[in-house]
């Protein structure tokens, strides 16, 4: 068998290094010092682009948001995708939870284009389910009471 081991300082490494061909519960170790293959590498580059991916995606998320209050109590993501969905593409709708699990009473809805937010925008003070709605564009505050 082997083991790949990372030491946190150079010394560290280098002792363990003294240790080739030494004898160890009736075994000769191979003690060397490790570089990184191609493989390594491989795998770096493919973490490297899913995080970056994953960032973008994260930014574009936030990127068209919109905040929305007033709804009615026991609203799902469901009925608020329905009423915003003739705005343009939804990526998410967001219903942020009290630690108990009741509704915050408010939500966040993502678009996937400037369009598509500005139309949800121009429904901020009309009624859905009989109460006015405001919609905003969402700023850093509201995201942080998600």
């Amino acid at each position: 068998g082997f083991v790949i081991l990372e030491f946190s300082k150079k010394a560290h490494a280098a002792a363990a290094v003294e240790l080739n061909e030494a004898k160890w519960k009736g075994q000769t170790l191979a003690v060397k010092s490790y570089t990184s293959s191609a493989t390594d590498e491989k795998v770096k580059k493919k973490a490297a682009a899913k995080k970056s991916a994953r960032e973008k995606r994260e930014q574009a998320k936030h990127e068209f948001r919109v905040f929305i209050q007033g709804f009615p109590k026991g609203i799902s993501e469901k009925s608020l995708k329905e009423h915003f969905e003739p705005c343009g593409e939804i990526r998410q709708v967001t219903i942020p939870k009290k630690k108990d699990g009741t509704l915050r009473g408010v939500a966040f809805v993502s678009f996937a284009s400037k369009e598509a937010m500005k139309e949800a925008l121009r429904l901020d003070g009309q009624e859905f389910r009989e109460k006015p709605l405001k919609v905003v564009k969402s700023n850093k505050s509201q995201q942080d009471a998600e």
